[in-house]
């Protein structure tokens, strides 16, 4: 797709789905026909939860003032796309930018949703 690596998006997909698979065969019977779903929730909890991470790094780097490293300028170029459209709707507060706080209670809800539809997907499966 456009911007997407699918080879890697089908990559992590079906590791988590092993994940998923051995987990199962671990704790009992459990329809494998559900298994593909949860492991599509299963990989968007992951991003999410690496998405929270980046922007908590990019948070912390943001009060360091004037250093110029690699790290600084990866985790900018990574971050900067999930924060730069809140920014036009969350002003300034004082001077600080809270746009990446915002981003990352957004994210946090969209993990509370994607673990109730996890938690849904694995009843199904019972």
């Amino acid at each position: 797709v456009k911007r997407w690596d699918l080879a890697s998006l089908i990559a992590a997909w079906l590791l988590v789905m092993l994940k998923y698979l051995l987990l199962m065969l671990l704790g009992g019977v459990m329809r494998l026909s559900v298994l593909p779903l949860l492991s599509i929730f299963g990989l968007l909890q992951l991003a999410v939860s690496g998405l929270t991470a980046l922007l908590v790094v990019y948070a912390v780097l943001s009060w360091v003032p004037n250093v110029s490293s690699i790290l600084r300028d990866l985790v900018e170029r990574l971050a900067e796309p999930l924060v730069r459209p809140l920014r036009r709707v969350v002003p300034l507060v004082g001077g600080v930018d809270l746009s990446p706080l915002v981003a990352i209670v957004l994210l946090q809800v969209g993990a509370i949703i994607l673990g109730n539809l996890l938690a849904g997907a694995y009843a199904l499966g019972r």
